[in-house]
């Protein structure tokens, strides 16, 4: 819901990307399900949703829990593509990039070995995993695509 007010009376940097035309039908339509902004909320059986604010207002990150175990999280904005997995590698239109870095660090923290991350704008490379190198930064262990995160 505070995402959806955030998109609806949004301001001008950030206007472009949420078009009325896109999301206000489908409140009017009655099939939208409007959530509290609490961290991980059960959504299913599979899937969590926790939050992000420093791309943009509230902004959901998914983490689904796939057939063979293994967690998949949609990183949406946060993460949006294997280029962005450096701590300081924010986006130039974060709304609060510091915010930005501070999320980041703490879906680090969270992530095991079990977690995945899927990339929203990468057109090479859909999924990866992360490990910490000898200086304790996190990096890529590996990239993947979806099917062989299904298959692992």
């Amino acid at each position: 819901e505070l995402h959806y007010q955030w998109a609806y009376d949004t301001n001008p940097r950030e206007k472009a990307s949420f078009l009325k035309e896109n999301f206000v039908p489908l409140k009017e339509h009655g099939v939208l399900k409007m959530i509290d902004v609490e961290e991980h909320v059960p959504f299913t059986d599979y899937m969590k949703i926790s939050f992000a604010n420093g791309h943009t207002e509230a902004m959901m990150l998914p983490e689904i829990t796939l057939p063979n175990g293994k967690k998949l999280i949609y990183a949406a904005d946060l993460i949006p593509s294997y280029g962005h997995v450096g701590l300081p590698y924010v986006m130039s239109y974060d709304i609060r990039p510091l915010e930005t870095m501070k999320e980041r660090a703490a879906l680090y923290e969270y992530m095991t070995e079990d977690h995945f991350l899927f990339f929203e704008h990468d057109h090479v490379n859909q999924c990866a995993s992360l490990k910490r190198n000898d200086r304790g930064r996190v990096v890529i262990d590996e990239l993947l695509s979806l099917d062989q995160v299904l298959a692992k």
